[in-house]
């Protein structure tokens, strides 16, 4: 029988899904109390975050910014694949597709704001 191989995307989620388990330190942390009605709870992380140190801050922004950017980076890339692929059948060059879908979120995010 063979070993049984560890791949590097296995490990990341060996390490990243802890990090799920975060909200409960906070009831441990004494950062939030459910109890008190001056707090409140949809900023929770932030009074977490109050009571870190700033080498934790930095860390935790910075890990908030990459996978922020990998979402986007993945929503953008799932876009231009689908009008490729099923509106346009390949037909169109994908220079084009990817243009036009930066147009599409350049215009979109303009009126967001």
């Amino acid at each position: 029988m063979s070993q049984p191989r560890v791949s590097a995307a296995g490990s990341l989620a060996a390490l990243a899904l802890p990090s799920k388990y975060v909200a409960n330190s906070l009831q441990w942390s004494g950062a939030f109390d459910p109890n008190n009605p001056d707090q409140d709870g949809s900023v929770a992380f932030f009074y977490l975050l109050e009571k870190l140190p700033a080498w934790t801050v930095g860390i935790v922004l910075v890990m908030v910014v990459s996978l922020s950017t990998a979402a986007f980076d993945s929503f953008q890339s799932a876009m231009v694949s689908t009008a490729s692929n099923d509106l346009f059948r390949n037909k169109l060059n994908i220079w084009w597709v990817r243009g036009a879908g930066k147009l599409d979120l350049i215009v979109n995010c303009s009126l967001l704001v």
